[in-house]
C-alpha cells in the first residue's frame, strides 16, 4: 500500500485504537503526547489535542495540514475525538539539538538550513505561509533531517492575522497593518540559521519584549559568529534584509548553500514519481474531477517546485485534461505555445488553444487573445481585434480587460480618443479593485481629463491605489502634500509619502526626497543626505538624480567644488539622455573659451529638445564665438527656440529686431510676433514696454493672428500705453470676434450688454454670447444666464437663467456653479433648497472661488440648510478673506463685532472693517462710521464718522447717505441745516427731488438708524 492509499484509509475510517505513552509538551492553546495506534501497526504517533477544539488555530491546522504532503513536513494522519494525528519524529526539536551540542558540523547545519527551505518553497508553491517559523518548530529525525511541524498559526497568502514569536518575526509584522508574506518566513529561517551558527537558542537574549522590537525594527540584527562560512553567512544576512523584496525566496536559497542536497546522501525530498502517479488513480470516477486533478499535475511539472521541472510531461498532462474537457488546461497549452516553452513557439498555435479556452467561456483566454492583437505579438497588431476580445473578457468580470478597454479609450487605439469613456470602464475596473485603474482615475481628476478637475478627487483615488501597495500611487499622493493640490500644502507629508515609495524603490519618490533635503522642505537643509538620496536614485537609472549629483559639485554644495567631478556626472546623465546636462557640459567648455566642444554639446542638447541649447547657439551665430558671425543664422536658432516657448530668445529676437542685425519681419512666424509682443506687455525677460508690444501685437494682427487683436482690443480697454478708448477696443475685439475668438465675442457681449464704447443693445449682446457660446465659451454662456436673471433684452426668467448657469458649469465656470447656489437658496427658477445651494457653493469653493467661501459662511451665520455655527461661518470667512474678499472681511468685522462665534471685541472688529474698507467694501465703511459716531472701539468723534459715511457715500451706500441726512438734520460734526438733510434724504431715495419717493424712505429698513426716526424727521422737513 502506497503512503497517499494509506493516509486516504486513514481518513476514511475515521476513529482507531489510541494507546496514550506520555505527554511531550503542551502550550497556552494545545497539549501534545506521544501515542500507539495499534490498529494501524503505526508504532508511535503524535496527538496533538486543543483545549479548545473549535477555535480558529486548530480549524486552520486541520485544513492545512491535511493537504501537505512534502517529505520535509511533519505528516498529518488524521483527526480524532477532536485531536491532530500527526507523524512522530523521534530526535526532538532543533532547539533541543542545538542546546545540547547536537548541531555541531557545517554539514549538519547546511543541511538541516537546505531542508527547511525546501519546506518552505514547498509551502510558499501552495500559496501557504508559515508565519511561525523557528528552531522550537522544526523536528529533528535521528538521522538529524529536519520537519518542519506546527500550522496553528499558518495562513494562505492575502489572508489577514497571524503573529507568530517576537525574535523570529520580520520588521514588517510590526507596521500596522503587518505585512505577512512569503518573505516574512525566509527572513525567520535567517534567525534560525543564525540559531545553528552561534549555538543561541533564541536571538536578542536579555532583552525585554520591546526591546526585541526595538533591535528588529532598527534593523540591529545579532552578530553572525567569524566562523561562519562565507555562503552560509551571506545568506543569512541576504535573509535579514529590511524590505521584503530584496529577500530571496525559498528555492533561491538553496544554491546560495554550498553543495546540493542529494550528493549529501540526503533523500530527494521532491515528490515521488510513484506518488504523483497515485496521485492520478485516487481520483473519484468523475471525468470533471480528473480533469481538475490532470490539470493538477501538468502545474505541477510546469512550476517545477515539488518535481524538477519538465515542460514536456506537463503538457501531456494538460492534454489529459483539455481531452477531459478542462478549460484551464487549454489555456495553459496556448501558453506553452505562446512562450515556446516545451514546444516551438508557435503564436498561430496558440491563438488556436486560446479560442478553444474562449469557446469553454475562460475570461482569461479572451483576455490574452484581445493582449496578442494589442500589443502585434504573435500577430497584426489590429487595435479592433484586440477591442472585441476584451469586449468579450469583460462580460466574464476579467478586470484587466476592463482596465485595457479603458486603455484603448484614453490612447485612441481602435477607437475615437474619448476620455469619458475610458473613465468610465476604469471605474468598472476599480469596483474590481484593480489598483492600476484606481491610479488611472486619480490621474485624470487630476489632469482634468474626461472630468472636471479635481484635486479632492484625485487624492480619494490615489489614496484608494496606495492602499492596494502602487508606489506610483504613494508617490502622487506625495506631489500632492508637495503642491498643496486638493489637501493643504505639508512638506513633511509629502516627505512621508516619498520614503512610503522609496521603499518600492521609486525613483522618482527618492529624487523627491533629495530635492527636499536639498533645499530644505519638511526636514532640515542637508547637501550631504541630498547627494546620498540623488546617488540612490542615480544608481536606479534616474537621469534628474545624476544631473543633480553633477550640479552639487558644480555649486560646490555638501561636497568641494570642482568642475571636473561636475562633467564627470553630468557626462553620465547625458548618456542616460538628459538634455540639462548635455547644456551644461556645453557651459563649462564655453566659459571655458573651447567653443568647439561648447557647440558640439549644445548642438546634442538640442537635438534633445533643450531650448536653452538652441538659444546658447544662436548667441555664438550672433557673437561669432567658433563659428563666423552670421545674423541671419543666429535668427534661425532664436525662432527654434522661440517656437518651443524660451522666453529668452524671444528677447533675443526683439534685440536683434531693434539692434540693426537687419532683420526681416517676415522670416519670423505668426506666433513668435504675438509671442513676443506679450513678452513686452508683460516684461518677461525684458523690460516693460507697451509701445513695442503694440508694434509687434500689429504685426501678428495684420497677418490675422486673432489673439494678438484680442490684445490690442485689451490695451485699448485698460489704457496701457496708450489713452483708454473703449470704442477703438470694441472695434478690435469685433476684428478678432470675427477672425474667430471666442472669447472676443463674449468681450464685444459685454460691451454691447453695458454700452461701453458702443450703444447699450442687450440684442446684440446676446446674439454674441449665443456664437461664442455654440464654441463652448463658459463666460459666454454665465453672461446669457445673467440676461435672463435680470430680464435684459429678453423677459425676466429665473429657469433659463438657470439653465445657462448649469451649461455654463458643466464648462467649468466656477461663478455660475455660485449664482446656481444663490438661485437654489434664494427659490428663483426652482424650489428653495438649501442643501442644493450647499452644493453647488462647495463646488465652487473647491475651485478656490472666494464667492462661495464667502457664502457658506453666509449660511453657516445664518443656519440655512445646516446647523446655525458661527464658528464654522467665521473659517469660512477667513478663506474667503484670504482670496481677497471684501465682504468676507466686513463680516468678520461683524462677527467680532457682536461677539457671534467669538468674544465681543470692537478693536478687532474695527480692524477688519478697515481691511475690508481697503478692499473697497462700502458696507465696512459705513459701519466704521457707525463705530466713529457711537464710540464703540474708537472714541465718539462725528467729524469722523461723517468722513466715512461720506466714503461709504461715493459708493452708493444709501444707509450712509441717511445717515449724513441725519447728522445735518441733528447738527452732529456739522453745523445744523435741513436743506442739506433734505438733498442727502433725496441722495439716497434715487430720484433727486421726489417727494413721494422721499416719503417712501420711511418705509424702508435702514442698516443703523431706527425707521421711526426716519419718518419724523423726513415729515418734519417736508411739512
Amino acid at each position: 500500500m502506497s503512503e497517499i492509499e494509506f493516509i486516504e484509509k486513514i481518513e476514511d475510517d475515521g476513529q482507531t485504537d489510541i494507546e496514550f505513552i506520555e505527554e511531550i509538551g503542551h502550550g497556552g492553546q494545545a497539549k501534545i503526547f506521544k501515542a500507539k495506534k495499534t490498529k494501524y501497526c503505526l508504532e508511535f504517533v503524535v496527538v496533538k489535542m486543543y483545549l479548545n477544539s473549535g477555535d480558529e488555530d486548530w480549524m486552520r491546522e486541520v485544513e492545512i495540514s491535511r493537504q501537505l504532503r512534502c517529505s520535509h513536513i511533519v505528516e498529518f494522519y488524521c483527526v480524532e475525538h477532536d485531536a491532530i494525528m500527526m507523524e512522530y519524529i523521534e530526535g526532538g526539536d532543533l532547539s533541543n539539538s542545538i542546546s545540547a551540542g547536537l548541531v555541531e558540523s557545517w554539514e549538519t547545519k547546511n543541511r538541516i538550513a537546505k531542508q527547511v527551505s525546501l519546506a518552505l518553497t514547498y509551502l510558499h508553491a501552495q500559496d501557504i505561509i508559515h508565519c511561525d517559523i523557528k528552531s522550537a518548530n522544526i523536528l529533528l529525525t535521528r538521522n538529524l533531517n529536519a520537519k518542519v511541524c506546527d500550522f496553528g498559526r499558518a495562513r494562505k497568502m492575502g489572508q489577514s492575522g497571524g503573529d507568530g514569536t517576537i525574535p523570529w518575526m520580520a520588521p514588517e509584522l510590526f507596521s500596522e497593518p503587518p505585512q505577512y508574506s512569503a518573505k516574512s518566513d525566509i527572513y525567520a529561517l535567517g534567525m534560525v540559521m543564525w540559531e545553528m551558527a552561534s549555538g543561541c537558542i533564541q536571538p536578542y537574549q536579555g532583552h525585554t519584549p520591546d526591546g526585541m522590537i526595538y533591535c528588529i525594527m532598527s534593523q540591529n540584527t545579532p552578530w553572525i559568529p567569524d566562523n561562519t562560512p562565507e555562503p552560509y553567512g551571506t545568506c543569512i544576512s541576504a535573509c535579514w534584509k529590511p524590505e521584503p523584496g530584496e529577500r530571496p525566496a525559498a528555492a533561491d536559497i538553496l544554491p546560495g548553500i554550498s553543495g546540493r542536497l542529494h550528493s549529501n546522501g540526503i533523500d530527494d525530498p521532491k515528490m515521488p514519481k510513484d506518488d504523483l502517479d497515485k496521485l492520478s488513480q485516487s481520483l473519484s470516477s468523475s471525468k470533471s474531477d480528473m480533469a481538475k486533478r490532470f490539470n493538477k499535475l501538468g502545474s505541477i511539472y510546469y512550476d517545477g517546485i515539488i518535481v524538477k521541472r519538465d515542460y514536456q510531461k506537463s503538457r501531456e498532462w494538460y492534454l489529459k485534461a483539455s481531452d477531459a474537457g478542462d478549460s484551464d488546461a487549454d489555456l495553459h497549452i496556448g501558453m506553452m505555445y505562446n512562450h515556446g516553452h516545451g514546444v516551438e513557439k508557435d503564436p498561430a498555435e496558440a491563438i488556436k488553444w486560446y479560442l478553444k479556452a474562449s469557446d469553454a467561456g475562460e475570461p482569461l483566454a479572451m483576455f490574452v487573445i484581445g493582449s496578442m492583437y494589442h500589443d502585434g505579438k504573435g500577430v497584426n497588431q489590429d487595435y479592433t481585434k484586440a477591442m472585441e476580445w476584451f469586449l468579450k473578457a469583460s462580460d466574464g468580470g476579467d478586470s484587466s480587460a476592463l482596465f485595457n478597454i479603458g486603455g484603448m479609450y484614453y490612447h485612441g487605439h481602435g477607437v475615437k480618443q474619448d476620455y469619458a469613456q475610458a473613465m468610465e470602464w476604469y471605474l468598472k475596473a476599480s469596483h474590481a479593485k484593480h489598483s492600476d485603474a484606481q491610479f488611472n482615475i486619480g490621474s485624470m481628476y487630476r489632469d482634468g481629463q474626461g472630468v472636471q478637475q479635481d484635486y479632492v478627487k484625485a487624492m480619494e483615488w490615489f489614496r484608494k491605489a496606495s492602499d492596494a501597495g502602487d508606489p506610483s500611487a504613494h508617490f502622487n499622493i506625495g506631489v500632492m502634500y508637495y503642491h498643496g493640490q486638493g489637501i493643504e500644502q505639508d512638506y513633511a507629508k509629502a516627505m512621508e509619502w516619498f520614503l512610503k515609495a522609496s521603499d518600492s524603490k521609486h525613483s522618482g519618490a527618492i529624487f523627491n526626497i533629495g530635492l527636499m533635503h536639498r533645499d530644505g522642505r519638511g526636514v532640515e537643509q542637508d547637501y550631504a543626505k541630498a547627494i546620498d538620496w540623488f546617488t540612490k536614485a542615480s544608481k536606479g537609472g534616474h537621469s534628474g538624480a545624476t544631473f543633480n549629483i553633477g550640479m552639487m559639485h558644480y555649486h560646490g554644495r555638501g561636497v568641494k567644488q570642482s568642475n571636473i567631478e561636475a562633467k564627470y556626472w553630468f557626462l553620465k546623465a547625458s548618456k542616460m539622455g538628459h538634455s540639462g546636462a548635455m547644456l551644461n557640459i556645453g557651459g563649462i567648455y564655453y566659459n571655458s573659451q573651447n567653443y568647439t566642444n561648447a557647440m558640439k554639446w549644445f548642438l546634442k542638447a538640442s537635438n534633445a529638445g533643450h531650448s536653452s541649447a538652441q538659444v546658447n547657439i544662436g548667441m555664438m551665430y550672433r557673437d561669432g564665438h567658433g563659428v563666423d558671425e552670421n545674423s541671419t543664422e543666429a535668427m534661425k536658432w532664436f525662432l527654434k527656440a522661440s517656437d518651443a516657448g524660451h522666453s529668452s530668445a524671444l528677447a533675443n529676437i526683439g534685440m536683434m529686431y531693434y539692434g540693426g542685425y537687419g532683420v526681416d519681419q517676415d522670416l519670423i512666424n505668426l506666433d513668435t510676433k504675438f509671442n513676443i509682443g506679450m513678452m513686452y506687455h508683460d516684461g518677461q525677460g525684458v523690460e516693460q514696454d507697451y509701445t513695442k508690444a503694440m508694434e509687434w501685437y500689429l504685426m501678428a494682427s495684420n497677418a490675422g493672428h486673432s489673439e494678438a487683436m484680442f490684445d490690442i482690443a485689451g490695451m485699448y480697454y485698460n489704457g496701457y500705453g496708450i489713452k483708454q478708448d473703449l470704442t477703438k477696443a470694441a472695434e478690435w475685439f469685433l476684428k478678432a470676434s470675427e477672425a474667430g475668438n471666442s472669447s472676443a465675442q463674449a468681450n464685444v457681449g459685454v460691451m454691447y450688454r453695458d454700452g461701453l464704447g458702443v450703444e447699450q443693445d442687450y440684442s446684440k449682446a446676446m446674439k454674441l454670447f449665443l456664437e461664442a457660446s455654440n464654441v463652448g465659451q463658459s463666460e459666454a454662456m454665465f453672461n446669457i444666464g445673467g440676461l435672463y436673471y435680470h430680464g435684459h433684452g429678453v423677459e425676466q426668467d429665473y429657469t433659463h437663467a438657470v439653465e445657462w448657469y448649469l451649461k455654463a458649469s458643466n464648462a467649468g465656470h466656477p461663478r455660475a456653479q455660485v449664482n446656481i447656489g444663490v438661485m437654489y437658496r434664494d427659490g428663483q427658477g426652482t424650489g428653495k433648497d438649501f442643501a442644493e445651494a450647499m452644493v453647488w457653493f462647495l463646488k465652487a469653493s473647491d475651485t478656490g472661488d472666494s464667492d462661495a467661501q464667502f457664502n457658506i459662511g453666509g449660511m453657516y451665520r445664518d443656519g440655512y440648510g445646516v446647523e446655525q455655527d458661527y464658528a464654522k461661518a467665521m473659517e469660512w470667512y477667513l478663506r474667503a478673506s484670504n482670496a481677497g474678499h471684501s465682504g468676507a472681511k466686513a463680516n468678520i468685522g461683524v462677527l467680532y463685532f457682536d461677539g457671534n462665534g467669538v468674544e465681543k471685541d470692537h478693536a478687532k472688529a474695527m480692524e477688519w472693517f478697515l481691511k475690508a474698507s481697503d478692499a473697497g467694501d462700502s458696507d465696512a465703511k459705513f459701519n466704521i462710521g457707525l463705530m466713529h459716531r457711537d464710540g464703540q472701539g474708537v472714541e465718539q468723534d462725528n467729524a469722523k464718522a461723517i468722513e466715512w459715511f461720506l466714503k461709504a457715500s461715493d459708493a452708493g451706500h444709501s444707509g450712509a447717505q441717511i445717515n449724513i441726512g441725519l447728522m445735518y438734520y441733528d447738527g452732529q460734526g456739522v453745523a445744523q441745516d435741513n436743506t442739506k438733510a433734505m438733498e442727502w434724504f433725496l441722495k439716497a431715495s434715487g430720484t433727486a427731488g421726489s417727494g413721494s419717493q422721499v416719503i417712501s424712505l420711511m418705509h424702508t429698513d435702514i442698516q443703523g438708524v431706527e425707521q421711526d426716526d426716519i419718518a419724523s424727521m423726513l415729515r418734519d422737513i417736508l411739512i
